[in-house]
């Protein structure tokens, strides 16, 4: 089933701009200005050594990246095709194990399948619970 969208929850990644306004003569209030130099040292803070992989949830955005986390268990049937859906948007370029509950030898499928909502996988055992970060 595909999943419809991502779960933004904000682990590891920027809030929104503050709305950022001038007045009619164009001036910048000292309070804006104050602002914009406290949201540049979020932004600052954030890529020197701020990235982060968010809190590793299934269907949750992976912090500041465009990869998204992923849980699932595979088929009762070794190396068989299957896909893996997921809200991405757009086709996954690759993706990267983290946990699994057995030696699983996941491998993907059908590369050229692959779309804005799903991936195609077998897997040398049966039955593995497997949690993938999708990029």
């Amino acid at each position: 089933m595909p999943r419809k969208k991502r779960i933004y929850n904000g682990v590891g990644a920027m809030g929104a701009a503050p709305d950022f306004r001038v007045d009619q003569k164009g001036n910048l209030a000292l309070s804006l200005v104050t602002q914009i130099n406290e949201h540049s040292q979020v932004i600052i803070r954030k890529f020197n050594g701020g990235i982060s992989f968010g809190n590793g949830q299934p269907g949750s955005n992976a912090g500041n990246l465009d990869a998204i986390w992923i849980d699932f268990i595979t088929p009762s049937v070794p190396d068989t095709q299957f896909p893996v859906w997921h809200p991405l948007g757009r086709t996954p370029m690759g993706w990267s194990p983290w946990r699994q509950d057995k030696d699983s030898g996941l491998y993907d499928l059908n590369a050229g399948g692959w779309n804005a909502e799903k991936m195609y996988f077998g897997c040398a055992v049966a039955s593995a619970t497997m949690r993938i970060l999708i990029v």
